[in-house]
């Protein structure tokens, strides 16, 4: 089995130490720290991240192939085969490293001692939703099609044949029952995964993701509604435990470069 660790820089001039060690406080730094290593997913900010990648591919960070691999000494593991990969689920330039499972622990202190500072899960998760991005069983699953989710564009609609695609076409062609919005709170209550979606008194969709953005320090979410009962700046409400929270609709993302 491999691991991925994922290390994190801040690409618009500055992140916290808990995901760029050394530089100034940014607000989209936002990070928890792990219990557990294992098989599961870690996110890192490291003190000079591209002479990291450098030493492990050979090449300067900016040269970096979407996927790249590269040999490296780390503690008794001699020739280690380390996959870097360009890819990130933060909205920021990220590089994810996939190594042996039995070298992880290694490798992982190997990047905690060059200044790498740990940040867990919920780090991810903030910034994941600032961007709009689905996560699997929440905004995507089996019930939801990726036209519902506003993944089409992930689609091979030029395929002349994939399970599904009469009916995905069917649906784009005639426009989906519920689409993806983003929900921006104007009230306290943070809305979570699950909780009704109203129109008024009438439920018309459901939040699939919710948190506390630490970027614009007040709750936001993404979740189904009707088309015809959301547009932008369209007013509805949460159910929070049988409270009616204001919310209104906003397009995704919700952090946009530059602004």
């Amino acid at each position: 089995e491999n691991v991925r660790m994922i290390m994190r820089h801040s690409a618009h001039g500055g992140g916290s130490d808990a995901i760029l060690v050394g530089a100034k406080p940014h607000p989209r730094a936002w990070g928890t720290f792990p219990r557990y290593l294992g098989h599961y997913v870690r996110e890192l900010g490291v003190l000079g991240l591209e002479e990291c990648v450098q030493h492990l591919t050979g090449r300067p960070a900016a040269r970096l192939r979407l996927v790249d691999r590269g040999l490296v000494r780390v503690g008794q593991h001699a020739d280690l085969v380390v996959t870097v990969c360009r890819t990130g689920y933060t909205g920021e330039r990220g590089y994810e490293l996939i190594a042996p499972n039995a070298a992880a622990p290694a490798l992982w202190d190997a990047l905690t001692a060059a200044g790498g500072r740990p940040c867990g899960l919920g780090a991810r998760d903030t910034l994941r939703t600032e961007m709009g991005y689905p996560l699997h069983g929440q905004d995507l699953s089996l019930q939801i099609t990726p036209v519902q989710a506003r993944c089409g564009w992930a689609v091979g609609w030029k395929k002349p044949a994939f399970w599904g695609r009469e009916a995905l076409l069917a649906e784009r062609e005639a426009g989906p029952a519920r689409l993806l919005w983003g929900l921006e709170a104007l009230d306290r209550g943070i809305p979570r995964p699950h909780l009704p979606v109203l129109a008024g008194d009438t439920p018309v969709g459901e939040v699939t993701s919710g948190t506390f953005s630490p970027t614009f320090e007040r709750p936001i979410a993404m979740g189904f509604a009707k088309p015809t009962a959301a547009a932008p700046g369209s007013p509805l409400a949460v159910d929070i435990r049988g409270q009616h929270y204001a919310a209104q609709v906003v397009p995704l993302p919700f952090y946009q470069r530059g602004k």
